[in-house]
């Protein structure tokens, strides 16, 4: 992170500060920039949202990797892949409320394997009958509260 005879750190948007005086080292993490260094920084809005200014920066290489990966998000490729993710979380949400999934009620690999393959079938099952009856899935779970402010209106 140093260069030369300062010893310079940056912050994710380059902006170079001297290390020394306002900035503590942490193993493995980085640096933490104090209030002081974040004060005279042009892009401090972009880093910080709180009072208390810090700011921890991770060696160069997690840094690459974390703006590489924020780069493919942006992607339409990542957007299509991803845009299925809410169905998944829905459906195994379902499993969880309906179904008990978050515990085995087995013990051992092969009937806990079981048990979910079961799960899944019933799921399956509750979906088709929906999808017979021409119920349209809903886009949201709709929380308690709302269902009874629903009722009530």
């Amino acid at each position: 992170m140093g260069s030369g005879d300062r010893d310079l750190s940056r912050g994710p948007t380059q902006f170079e500060l001297d290390s020394r005086p306002g900035c503590r080292q942490i193993a493995h993490q980085g640096e933490v920039f104090g209030i002081r260094d974040c004060k005279i920084c042009p892009a401090r809005a972009c880093c910080t949202g709180t009072t208390r200014r810090t700011l921890t920066l991770h060696p160069k290489e997690q840094m690459q990797a974390l703006f590489a990966a924020r780069k493919r998000e942006e992607t339409d490729e990542f957007k299509d892949t991803y845009r299925h993710r809410a169905g998944i979380e829905g459906t195994h949400s379902q499993a969880v409320r309906t179904m008990g999934l978050r515990r085995s009620r087995y013990i051992g690999l092969r009937k806990t394997h079981l048990g979910h393959v079961a799960v899944a079938t019933a799921i399956n099952v509750i979906q088709l009958m929906s999808w017979l009856r021409g119920e349209a899935p809903e886009q949201t779970r709709t929380s308690a509260f709302k269902q009874v402010m629903k009722q009530a209106a």
